[in-house]
């Protein structure tokens, strides 16, 4: 039996509050084993985006043990970090984070460029491939300025799964759109999961999003209930 991909234990964050901390996350433990989609749901300021982060490896003021992919977190050093973040996570914002002079093929090539792994064999028919997986085929030379919600996230989409991420952590990916198009955007997410193989964690508070998971969990706490 294979490990799971993601080993969370006795994880404890929290934020300076005045004279104090407040905390966000209290002894959080998490399983998610390979291939599956798991939602994560609570109300708003209960620690859902904190946790992703974390789990990305973008927030390292936590104690505790994290474990994505064979990688151990709480242990990395900045630099091994940066490359576990390029190359084994892809992350989808509610905001999209696209940078609205470039092209549509330019933000989804981006992280090619700072992968010191296989930034070479990225081509531009390898980003082509990847705007047709995502149903963006034929807007690459677009500036992702002029191009609605639903393709600014089919792009941002795009640019997380160019370079194979095993794990896709998705940050209330249908927030900014309209019913249809998040149902779109839900289908490609399922879509990946069952063709890619990628391990997909969920933070939403939409029971549409939550319905396409294998489990939901409910942030209460600070703990996973």
């Amino acid at each position: 039996m294979t490990d799971p991909t993601i080993q969370v234990s006795s994880l404890r964050k929290s934020f300076a509050h005045g004279s104090g901390r407040t905390d966000v996350l209290c002894s959080l433990d998490l399983e998610v084993d390979a291939g599956e989609i798991i939602a994560i749901k609570g109300r708003s300021g209960s620690g859902k985006t904190s946790l992703l982060n974390i789990l990305g490896g973008l927030d390292r003021d936590f104690r505790g043990t994290v474990r994505v992919a064979s990688h151990d977190l709480d242990t990395m050093v900045d630099r091994a970090l940066s490359l576990f973040r390029n190359e084994v996570i892809g992350f989808v914002f509610q905001s999209f984070h696209l940078i609205d002079s470039m092209t549509c093929s330019e933000n989804v090539a981006l992280p090619a460029a700072y992968s010191r792994r296989r930034g070479h064999s990225i081509t531009p028919r390898n980003v082509e491939k990847v705007l047709e997986r995502v149903g963006l085929s034929g807007l690459g030379e677009e500036e992702t300025r002029t191009m609605s919600g639903g393709q600014k996230q089919r792009a941002a989409i795009g640019r997380a799964i160019l370079l194979g991420p095993r794990v896709l952590l998705c940050d209330e990916p249908t927030g900014n759109l309209d019913v249809e198009t998040g149902a779109q955007i839900l289908k490609l997410f399922q879509d990946l999961n069952a063709s890619e193989g990628m391990t997909v964690v969920l933070v939403t508070h939409e029971d549409r999003v939550a319905r396409i998971a294998g489990r939901v969990l409910n942030l209460e706490g600070g703990v996973l209930v």
